[in-house]
C-alpha cells in the first residue's frame, strides 16, 4: 500500500511510532522542503558563477583582439 500525499498514515493515528520516530519523520518531511530550496540556491548559484567565467572569457578574448589592432597599426 503507497502513501499518498495528503492522507494521515494510519500508523501515526494509532501511536505505532514512538515520539522519537514520529520526531525524526517530521524533520525528515520538514527536510524535503529544505532541500527543494537549497537545490534551487544551488542551481541559480552555478548559474552566476558560468555566467561570470562567460563574461570573463569575452573580455579576455576583446582584450586580446584590442592587441592584436595595435600590433597591426605600429
Amino acid at each position: 500500500m503507497a502513501h499518498q500525499e495528503g492522507q494521515p498514515n494510519d500508523h501515526l493515528a494509532d501511536g505505532w511510532l514512538t515520539d522519537f520516530e514520529a520526531e525524526c519523520l517530521e524533520d525528515v518531511d520538514n527536510s524535503e522542503s529544505n532541500m527543494e530550496d537549497s537545490l534551487q540556491r544551488e542551481t541559480d548559484f552555478a548559474f552566476q558563477k558560468l555566467f561570470l567565467q562567460f563574461q570573463n572569457s569575452a573580455t579576455a578574448i576583446a582584450q586580446l583582439y584590442k592587441g592584436i589592432e595595435k600590433l597591426r597599426l605600429k
